[in-house]
């Protein structure tokens, strides 16, 4: 289109300019046909004086015939120069007028020349039409391909997802969380608890890790968070410290996120405020070690929470990670 838009305005531009020379050469025209009428008129009356004179010759003395003579002498002489400025003029009309022809001819060949180059850009403006439909057409066709893609390798993920039965590792366990019997929930107290000094035990942050580890595999479990006030879900390397305070992000081995009252964040560094419906009651924490792929659920609504990017698990065991500041949580069996 804007190539047609282009060749229109260049072909409208030189049929003005070839127009403006055409005005010019007629007005010129006009002109040397309005010399040659009054240069005519001139002429006529020249020649009728000149009749006149030689009517009264017969009638004159010899003294006036000699005068009579010498103003048909002049007269003649006028008369001669007329004719042949006439004469020029003319040839200069006829190499106007030639010089008009050509350049009718010109703008002719240019309407002609532009007429079908406009034709051909119209041509080639309809296949780019065409061609550009087609591109949105397969780009659709991709795009709906992609997404069926997609869909299916989730199911089929989904469908190699194995629930993991997790049980919580006491010999983890930060002195102020209590476990159940079971090993399946925690909850935070004040009162610090008398437990063994182990080198896997958290001592500054309130943490618990679960026993099970894993080196391959797509893995996921649930957790009811309906008693959590303060809490963190999420899977975190073995190697990670136990001793001092721990920066909960991937770059120090945590992927999880975090319910802080109302309010839930992701634990990326730093922090990304997740601005959910509601504050989730279920979440489903989903572990692809091959594609090092760490995503949240809210298990109620059935909707994703939050998928961290891909990392590199190195081969190294990742275990389950609990952080509970007040209140408690469960793993659902």
């Amino acid at each position: 289109m804007f190539i047609s838009l282009l060749f229109s305005a260049e072909r409208d531009e030189k049929i003005r300019e070839h127009e403006a020379e055409i005005r010019r050469l007629t007005e010129l025209l006009e002109d040397r046909d309005l010399e040659v009428r009054n240069q005519d008129a001139l002429i006529r009356k020249l020649t009728e004086e000149l009749e006149e004179l030689k009517g009264l010759e017969a009638d004159e003395s010899s003294e006036d015939l000699e005068e009579s003579d010498l103003e048909r002498d002049e007269l003649t002489e006028d008369l001669d120069e007329i004719t042949e400025e006439l004469g020029e003029r003319d040839k200069k009309i006829e190499e106007l007028t030639e010089e008009l022809a050509k350049q009718t001819a010109q703008i002719d060949e240019l309407t002609t020349e532009l007429g079908e180059r406009d034709a051909k850009i119209d041509e080639l403006s309809a296949e780019m039409e065409k061609r550009d439909r087609k591109i949105d057409e397969l780009t659709a066709e991709l795009e709906e391909y992609k997404a069926k893609m997609r869909k299916c390798m989730e199911e089929h993920r989904k469908e190699e997802e194995k629930l993991a039965n997790v049980t919580l590792d006491p010999e983890t366990a930060h002195p102020r969380l209590i476990l159940s019997k079971d090993q399946k929930s925690v909850r935070w107290e004040y009162m610090l608890q008398e437990s063994p000094d182990s080198p896997e035990r958290f001592d500054a942050d309130p943490c618990v890790l679960g026993c099970e580890a894993f080196t391959s595999g797509r893995h996921y479990w649930v957790v009811d968070l309906a008693e959590g006030q303060y809490c963190a879900v999420g899977v975190s390397r073995e190697s990670l410290p136990r001793k001092g305070p721990v920066s909960f992000n991937p770059e120090e081995g945590i992927w999880a996120v975090q319910q802080w009252g109302f309010k839930n964040r992701a634990l990326t560094s730093p922090p990304t405020l997740l601005n959910l419906p509601r504050v989730p009651k279920k979440i489903r924490i989903s572990l692809d070690y091959e594609w090092g792929e760490v995503a949240f659920f809210d298990v109620e609504n059935k909707v994703p929470i939050f998928t961290f990017p891909p990392a590199s698990f190195a081969g190294e065991r990742i275990r389950p990670w609990f952080w509970v500041e007040l209140g408690s949580l469960s793993l659902v069996r």
